[in-house]
């Protein structure tokens, strides 16, 4: 992401994420916030990697990543418009290509670990090197 984009978005959220400082401690600044949310959502990193990255403790960075992924989904819904899928030729697509019938589509994969069956072999491991058994969309 260019700096330009990023100060953009990070305008458009401010106002949502902004905390007041308090006599305890100052407040996580939003840009910080912004950073590290980004990361979390490109690299999906840990919590943990992401605490000793940016100094910030994970019980606080589970609370303002879902805060600043609503607040950035919010700033962006009037600007990204998505078309509706048509049913009937989304159905023929998603059948004839991945032969899956009354299905429309299908947003990101499930790996379900499972113990494999004895003497598979490498039959059942997948790129992550866990024994699946079912792959669902």
């Amino acid at each position: 992401m260019r700096k330009q984009n990023f100060d953009t978005l990070l305008d458009c959220v401010t106002p949502r994420i902004l905390k007041m400082d308090n006599h305890m401690r100052g407040a996580l600044t939003p840009k910080l916030k912004m950073e590290v949310t980004l990361r979390y959502l490109a690299t999906g990193d840990s919590f943990t990697s992401l605490q000793y990255l940016y100094r910030v403790p994970k019980s606080t960075i589970s609370k303002f990543i879902p805060e600043v992924c609503e607040a950035i989904s919010d700033s962006l819904k009037k600007s990204i418009r998505c078309q509706p899928l048509k049913k009937k030729n989304g159905k023929k697509l998603f059948s004839a290509r991945w032969n899956f019938p009354n299905c429309a589509g299908a947003l990101d994969g499930k790996h379900i670990i499972l113990r494999s069956p004895f003497h598979s072999g490498s039959e059942f491991y997948n790129y992550k090197g866990h024994s699946v058994l079912y792959y669902l969309l």
